[in-house]
């Protein structure tokens, strides 16, 4: 169990706060930097004030403006676009953890991870059917490109938090 949710937990965290950024802060640049924390644009002038190493607030803060920027217009068109409705958003979370990167941890937990898999798609047919949605294959592909676009948004993060590391804002214990 620790596995599969250490495995995934940063691709489901950047899902979810794709998520709620996208339902919270639909019309600015504010992205869910973790469960309880906001960043925007105004707020990464006070962001590292109380960081615990020295480093160029200056450069540091473009660099996450840059970032901010990049990883705001990304998700936040792709949620627009595809508007996930709660069903959708937890098949998403659901599928997230039950991914590619969990079957590869021993062939008892592909067949567990594919079951599941196979479950999750299952119950979003039955929901695009019980709520009347003839044609659904799009919508659905629609949907599963998010998890896609958000495997990649957690890669770029991954490279956000390795360059914060170089720029001496991490220590060791992040």
């Amino acid at each position: 169990q620790y596995s599969i949710v250490h495995g995934n937990f940063k691709l489901i965290m950047s899902l979810d706060g794709s998520y709620r950024a996208h339902y919270l802060f639909p019309n600015d640049d504010t992205v869910m930097g973790t469960y309880m924390s906001f960043v925007n644009e105004e707020s990464l002038n006070n962001f590292f004030d109380d960081c615990p190493n020295a480093i160029n607030n200056e450069f540091t803060i473009d660099i996450s403006r840059q970032n901010l920027k990049r990883t705001t217009n990304m998700t936040k068109s792709q949620f627009l676009k595809v508007k996930p409705t709660v069903d959708e958003f937890i098949a998403l979370f659901g599928l997230s953890l039950w991914n590619d990167y969990t079957s590869s941890l021993n062939s008892e937990l592909a067949e567990i991870a594919t079951k599941n898999r196979r479950i999750i798609i299952e119950e979003l047919h039955k929901m695009y059917k019980r709520k009347g949605v003839s044609d659904y294959t799009s919508r659905l592909g629609e949907v599963l490109c998010l998890l896609t676009f958000e495997e990649r948004i957690n890669d770029l993060t991954n490279e956000d938090i390795e360059l914060y590391r170089t720029l001496n804002i991490f220590n060791e214990a992040f």
